[in-house]
């Protein structure tokens, strides 16, 4: 037997501490299995579940808007994401070879 916990955790997006969350909001043990929910309790899950869909499709939306605004504002890290290096500190000596490989490839062919 699936407790409601577990079954909303093998939902792919929905991490551990969302899981509880959703058990809380729908005032239920997590430890409850999943097959003894009622009627109300299971449409009320499911209004849940697309609404955090939802917000986490807008989310992702708003992360290339950012490094738009990085580029714009001619920001360190605008400038890092145009040449196509690391952004958040990674060394560039040793590691990051691939990005460096792959700028020297388009400096190379745009002569």
């Amino acid at each position: 037997m699936i407790t409601l916990y577990r079954y909303l955790f093998n939902i792919k997006g929905i991490s551990h501490f969302w899981a509880h969350k959703i058990c809380t909001l729908l005032g239920v043990n997590h430890h409850i299995p999943y097959s003894q929910l009622s009627d109300y309790k299971l449409d009320l899950l499911a209004s849940i579940i697309s609404q955090l869909k939802k917000s986490d499709k807008l989310r992702n939306l708003d992360v290339p808007l950012s490094i738009k605004k990085l580029v714009i504002t001619s920001s360190y890290r605008g400038r890092r994401h145009v040449l196509g290096l690391p952004v958040r500190g990674q060394r560039t000596r040793s590691n990051a070879q691939t990005a460096l490989l792959n700028k020297k490839r388009v400096n190379s062919s745009s002569f």
